[in-house]
């Protein structure tokens, strides 16, 4: 299994020095944690004896530290093993030098290689650093707002008239709405974080069409000029239990596919 945690580096000069200095400063903090790392390998041995491997690549800027284990049982509720969890407080509390982006699961990774992103977190983060915040954001056209019995769906458009881009419209919606509510979020919390909250600012996991049928066939339901053969293609951006989210990319039509729980 794979688990892959990545970040931005605010360090300067070549990215590709920084390698050194982030697997250094990784092994420290892993002995410190009580972790074992043999000398002059890419291993690491957890108090319970499970071994993984780790393997840092530099992808202009942004660092990827993936996580091999074939020895590592999953438990319920877990997707992922406690080193994960560390690697990702280690760039957290080392943001003078890191901006943690995400860790991706096994699963994740693969459907990012087989069918590719068009957003990426650093893609919003780096676009929201740039949003003018005296100028709120166009509010996304409301299709249906749900009538709530133990959970809703909400449906919100928008089209390249009104916005630049598939981004560009996302930040319009985390800008404005919530739980069916259209009410002004502050932008600025993002700009000033030091890291990014991918589950409320966007996964970005892209799915196949197939795993999303039905609400294809909802979103045909509301939108009357819906042209389900015009997606491009379609992003979870919200994976939480009570609050899903998906993005569809149509090209010059943008779709949201909120569904949620407050139970």
């Amino acid at each position: 299994m794979k688990w892959t945690i990545s970040a931005y580096s605010k360090l300067p000069g070549n990215p590709t020095g920084h390698v050194p200095f982030l697997e250094r400063e990784l092994q420290t903090y892993l002995v410190t944690h009580d972790y074992q790392l043999p000398y002059n390998s890419k291993q690491i041995i957890s108090e319970a004896k499970v071994q993984y491997e780790y393997v840092i690549t530099n992808r202009q800027y942004v660092m990827e530290i993936e996580i091999h284990s074939s020895t590592w049982k999953p438990f319920v509720n877990r997707e992922y093993p406690q080193i994960v969890v560390l690697i990702e407080d280690f760039f957290k509390l080392s943001s003078n030098y890191w901006y943690y982006l995400e860790t991706l699961t096994p699963t994740e990774s693969e459907a990012i290689e087989l069918l590719g992103r068009t957003i990426e977190p650093l893609m919003i983060k780096e676009r929201i650093d740039q949003v003018d915040l005296t100028i709120p954001p166009i509010v996304p056209h409301i299709e249906v707002i749900g009538i709530y019995y133990n959970q809703q769906t909400d449906i919100y458009s928008g089209t390249s008239v009104h916005y630049k881009d598939v981004t560009d419209f996302w930040i319009s919606y985390i800008a404005w709405i919530s739980n069916g509510q259209v009410e002004q979020n502050n932008l600025a919390l993002l700009q000033n974080a030091t890291y990014f909250n991918s589950f409320f600012y966007g996964s970005c996991i892209p799915v196949p069409l197939t795993e999303v049928a039905g609400k294809i066939v909802e979103i045909q339901h509301f939108v009357k000029d819906f042209d389900p053969n015009a997606i491009k293609g379609c992003l979870l951006m919200r994976k939480d239990w009570y609050d899903n989210v998906y993005l569809f990319d149509l090209g010059s039509k943008y779709i949201v596919h909120n569904w949620w729980t407050g139970e």
